[in-house]
């Protein structure tokens, strides 16, 4: 299995960590964090490299997001210039 963490300024509680793994089955998106408004480009970015670099399925485990906003949840739609 391959994991990446993605670059990220110093992590302060409650930031935003993003992390892709990827096996025979699926790319995983991992999030740790609270993901809100002023981490929305950290989502979207990740999101599209995840559906861009990889073909197959792609999993978002929000098992360790501690809270996430409308707009996080929506980001793939951000992502492609839709509202």
């Amino acid at each position: 299995m391959k994991l990446t963490e993605l670059a990220q300024p110093t992590v302060s509680p409650g930031a935003l960590v993003a992390s892709l793994s990827a096996d025979s089955m699926a790319t995983v998106v991992t999030l740790r964090g609270e993901a809100d408004v002023s981490t929305l480009p950290i989502v979207v970015n990740v999101l599209a490299r995840a559906i861009g670099d990889n073909d197959g399925p792609v999993a978002v485990d929000l098992a360790y997001t501690e809270f996430i906003d409308t707009g996080s949840v929506c980001a793939p739609s951000h992502g492609r210039g839709r509202s």
